[in-house]
């Protein structure tokens, strides 16, 4: 018989940083890339090209195929866009933008600058972000979370705005609540739950438990110890059990996953 115990799991603030906005590559000869690039440092006015008008609206993009966001797991599948009028992005973006989630407590971004590599001329930008950036993150509680990115550069640009559903983790422990008092002979209810390190409930959990305690006589739902349940789906990881104690006195139960 095992029991589910609490572990203090702390996630790493570090975000990884492997996944970066690809730079376009220029299918011209090296020595034509050479005087591109020259045009870049060198030009004057005009600093962007013609068909890319500054970005007026950030957007955020789900890549497609990949799971959703899990609490306590670095999520990055979600890419930041500076939109320009037209709808494409703005590769001379260079503003500074600035992360807030409706949960305090997860691990997000610091604010980021972007920048359009090593000039922004009448071709476009010569490396950079290219108005484009992975976000990363690790969420701490479970359900509906809303993200916003805002500029702080141009306040002026519309933030972009999205709401996950933020998974629970795995169930490391349980937490079982109930009456203070009781008295014998009258049922008094027990609330059980599956917990992930953070606290979330494990709405996926279909663990089974049993109920033991220092009142022999007592039952469950019922059924005399060792009394089991085994949790189904349409619990969602809680569920309330209807205890009737024989014995008075100090009274301790004790539930335990198996």
């Amino acid at each position: 018989m095992k029991s589910l115990v609490g572990a203090a799991i702390h996630p790493d603030p570090t975000l990884s940083t492997s996944r970066r906005s690809l730079v376009r590559l220029l299918g011209v000869a090296p020595a034509a890339l050479l005087l591109a690039a020259s045009a870049f440092i060198l030009a004057p006015a005009p600093a962007r090209a013609e068909n890319n008008e500054p970005a007026t609206y950030l957007s955020i993009a789900v890549e497609g195929g990949m799971p959703g966001p899990v609490a306590g797991a670095a999520y990055e599948a979600m890419e930041l866009i500076a939109d320009s009028p037209d709808g494409s992005n703005d590769e001379c973006f260079d503003d500074t933008v600035h992360f807030a989630y409706t949960d305090p407590s997860t691990v997000k971004p610091a604010d980021y600058d972007f920048s359009h590599g090593l000039a922004c001329g009448p071709l476009g930008a010569l490396g950079g972000d290219l108005g484009l950036y992975w976000i990363q993150f690790v969420p701490i509680k479970s359900g509906s979370q809303t993200l916003t990115v805002t500029d702080v550069t141009n306040p002026s640009v519309t933030a972009a705005t999205i709401t996950l559903n933020v998974a629970p983790a795995p169930a490391t422990h349980l937490a079982v609540s109930g009456p203070t008092n009781a008295v014998t002979g009258a049922g008094a209810t027990i609330t059980v739950s599956a917990m992930d390190p953070w606290n979330n409930v494990d709405t996926n959990y279909t663990g089974s438990i049993d109920f033991i305690s220092t009142d022999t006589a007592a039952t469950f739902d019922g059924e005399a110890q060792p009394a089991d349940y085994t949790f189904n789906s349409g619990d969602n990881g809680t569920r309330q059990f209807m205890a009737d104690f024989a014995t008075g006195g100090t009274q301790t139960t004790k539930v335990t996953d198996y």
